[in-house]
C-alpha cells in the first residue's frame, strides 16, 4: 500500500515549463468586434442550417452529393449537420461512380469517416495490374465498374503523353511509359498480398519492392519526357536498364517518408513499414530501428553522390538534378514528422514562408 507522507510544509515548487504569456490576453479579446450577434442573426443562421439540411435530404444525385459534403468540409461547417450526412454516407454505393474525380472523392470521405474502402479486394487488384500488363481496352473485361474509370483514365493520359513525344521529338516513349506502370502496379499488389495476409517482410523484401512502390523512377521517367528535353534513344535507355542514380534517390524518398509517417499509419492499420520491419526481424527496438533507418539514408547519399562523380557525365542533366531534388525534397517535407498529411507543423511555416509572405525589399 502506498501512503502519502507529505504534508504542506513539504510540498515542493512546481517547476516551471517556462511558456511564454498568452498574447489572448482580456483586453485584446476585449477589442474584437463583429456586427453580427445571435440575438438579431441567429434566425437566419438557422434558416441556413435548415436549408442545407434539405439539400442533404432531398438530393438523389451521389455525385452532387459527394460535392455538397465536400463543400460543408471545406467550409467548416460540416459538424452542424453530422446526422444528415451520415445519413447519406450510409446509402453510398462505393462501386458506383462516373467519373475519377468523383470516385476520388467518394473515397476520400468514406475513409474519412471510417467506412472500410480501398482500391478493392486482392482478386481486383490482380485484375486491374494484368490489366495494365497488357496495355489495351479489351483488359478491362474483368474490371469492376469503378475501376474501367480508372483504367481508362490512366490509358488516355498515357496515350496522350506519348503522342506529343512522337509529334516533338520523333521518338515513341510507349514502351518507358507501360513499364513503369506495370512496374508501379505490382509493387502496390505485393503491398497489398503482404497487408492482406498479414505478412511483415524482412528488411530487404522491404526496400527491394519499396523503392519502386514509392513512385521515384516512374515520376522521373514522366517528368523527363515532358521536361521539353532532347530526347533520345540512348538517354532514354538509361531508365530501361535501371538507373544506380534514381535507385538509391528513391530510396531516400521512401525511408524519409517512413520515418515521418510510419507511427499514424500503423495506427491506422497500413501495411507494415521499414521501422516494423527492422523492429520484427532484427529484434530491436523502435529507436534502435530508427537510427539505422538514419544511417541507410546517410549511406544511400554517400551512392547518390558517388554515382553522380562517377556517371553523372553519362547521364542527361536534367534527370540527375530531378533525382537530387526528388531526395532533398522528400527529407525536407519529412524531417519533422508528416509533412504532407497534416495541415499544421513546421511544412506549414516554411511554405507560409516560400508562398505566402512576402520577401521584405529595404
Amino acid at each position: 500500500m502506498i501512503v502519502s507522507k507529505f504534508n504542506d510544509s513539504q510540498v515542493k515548487p512546481r517547476r516551471s515549463a517556462n511558456y511564454h504569456p498568452s498574447i489572448w490576453d482580456n483586453n485584446l479579446i476585449k477589442s474584437f468586434t463583429t456586427p453580427y450577434s445571435y440575438e438579431f442573426h441567429g434566425t437566419r443562421l438557422e434558416g441556413l442550417k435548415q436549408e442545407a439540411k434539405n439539400l442533404l435530404t432531398s438530393t438523389k444525385d451521389p455525385a452532387v452529393l459527394l460535392k455538397l459534403m465536400d463543400s460543408m468540409q471545406r467550409l467548416g461547417v460540416a459538424y452542424h449537420f453530422e446526422n444528415e450526412i451520415e445519413e447519406v454516407i450510409g446509402i453510398q454505393n462505393p462501386h458506383v461512380t462516373t467519373d475519377l474525380y468523383t470516385t476520388a472523392l467518394q473515397f476520400r470521405i468514406l475513409r474519412e469517416r471510417g467506412f472500410p474502402i480501398g482500391s478493392g479486394s486482392l482478386d481486383e487488384l490482380g485484375y486491374f495490374t494484368d490489366a495494365v500488363d497488357r496495355w489495351e481496352l479489351k483488359a478491362m473485361e474483368n474490371l469492376p465498374e469503378y475501376m474501367k474509370v480508372c483504367y481508362v483514365a490512366l490509358l488516355d493520359f498515357a496515350n496522350e503523353t506519348v503522342c506529343g513525344v512522337i509529334k516533338d521529338h520523333g521518338l515513341n516513349t510507349l514502351p518507358y511509359v507501360k513499364a513503369e506502370w506495370a512496374n508501379l502496379c505490382r509493387s502496390y499488389l505485393k503491398e497489398a498480398r503482404w497487408f492482406y495476409s498479414g505478412y511483415i517482410p524482412t528488411v530487404d523484401e522491404y526496400l527491394e519492392n519499396a523503392c519502386i512502390s514509392v513512385g521515384g523512377q516512374a515520376a522521373i521517367v514522366h517528368a523527363y519526357i515532358l521536361y521539353g528535353c532532347t530526347l533520345t534513344k540512348d538517354s532514354l535507355d538509361c531508365f530501361k536498364n535501371g538507373s544506380e542514380l534514381i535507385y538509391w534517390s528513391s530510396l531516400i524518398t521512401r525511408l524519409s517518408d517512413d520515418l515521418g509517417t510510419s507511427e499514424a499509419e500503423s495506427k491506422r492499420g497500413d501495411v507494415a513499414k521499414s521501422i516494423q520491419c527492422y523492429m520484427v526481424h532484427e529484434g530491436v527496438p523502435e529507436v534502435e530501428a530508427k537510427h539505422r533507418i538514419k544511417e541507410l539514408i546517410n549511406y544511400s547519399w554517400k551512392k547518390v553522390n558517388k554515382e553522380i562523380a562517377q556517371n553523372g557525365n553519362a547521364l542527361p542533366k536534367s534527370i540527375v538534378k530531378m533525382s537530387l531534388n526528388m531526395a532533398r525534397t522528400a527529407q525536407c517535407i519529412f524531417q519533422n514528422g508528416d509533412g504532407i498529411g497534416t495541415s499544421t507543423g513546421e511544412m506549414k511555416d516554411h511554405l507560409s514562408s516560400l508562398i505566402v509572405k512576402p520577401i521584405p525589399i529595404e
